[in-house]
């Protein structure tokens, strides 16, 4: 079960990098142009969800399903910076970006014109896809197979 979970964690992020890319250039466009045909696609939604999907496999994966939970993650992190990573920073930042993007939702609501809405909303997802991205193991295979 933990080898299935790990390659749906890893191919789901690239799910949602496309995701938060596509929401950053939803929200910049919307902010410079309003038009009826760019306000049809819910950006927001799409991205919170998507790493909404990748954190529940996360939290199963660092929770339940990963060996490190049997040894214990403060003995296993003293062997290994990967550990370490996996253990504290990655799970510390996307905890923090998944926290983030929802505390910007209302936020976003808040701003009184279209505007200031989708320039609220392009400023709040680059910043969470940029946590994404630094946070995201860059030197594990690209996709699993």
């Amino acid at each position: 079960m933990y080898g299935y979970v790990l390659l749906a964690h890893g191919a789901w992020r690239w799910v949602v990098i496309f995701s938060g890319v596509a929401a950053v250039v939803a929200a910049v466009r919307r902010s410079r142009e309003a038009t009826a045909e760019l306000s049809s696609w819910p950006y927001g939604k799409v991205f919170s969800t998507c790493l909404d999907i990748q954190v529940l496999m996360g939290a199963a994966l660092y929770l339940l399903l990963s060996p490190l939970t049997d040894i214990g993650l403060p003995a296993a992190a003293q062997q290994s910076w990967e550990i370490r990573f996996f253990g504290h920073y990655h799970m510390a930042a996307m905890v923090a970006a998944f926290l983030l993007v929802h505390i910007a939702s209302p936020i976003i609501r808040r701003a009184k014109t279209e505007r200031s809405r989708h320039g609220r909303a392009a400023v709040a997802y680059a910043i969470v896809l940029l946590i994404v991205l630094g946070a995201t193991p860059w030197w594990r295979p690209l996709l699993r197979t």
